[in-house]
């Protein structure tokens, strides 16, 4: 949901749905300042949304920065096992976050290694 000068609304459980609207990195950028000082934001939906390598760094250095965030699902970003090492650094460094959700990516067996790492 948004208001009616664009700006996004957190829904009453906290959930912040960006699924399929961010179609460049720039947008990504925007999305992961706006994490930096979305305190009441609990879970982060941004499934569907094309992450390149340079967007999902962002992303991670946002959410390390976040102590809100306890969900995040990335379900079909196009990540693979290059993106795996920014996402470990991530959940090494956040500790709010509890849940996250990988499914229908191209992460292999190594990639999820890699994650498993710092779980």
């Amino acid at each position: 949901e948004e208001h009616p000068d664009g700006g996004l609304l957190v829904d009453a459980d906290g959930r912040l749905d960006l699924s399929g609207r961010l179609p460049s990195e720039e947008l990504q950028l925007m999305a992961s300042d706006l994490l930096s000082a979305a305190a009441h934001v609990r879970a982060l939906v941004l499934s569907a949304n094309a992450l390149t390598n340079a967007g999902l760094i962002h992303l991670a250095a946002a959410l390390t920065r976040n102590r809100s965030i306890s969900t995040l699902a990335l379900c079909g970003c196009g990540l693979h096992d290059a993106e795996a090492a920014a996402l470990s650094k991530m959940l090494s460094d956040n500790v709010a976050l509890s849940d996250i959700d990988l499914a229908d990516n191209g992460l292999t067996d190594a990639g999820v290694a890699t994650l498993a790492e710092v779980l």
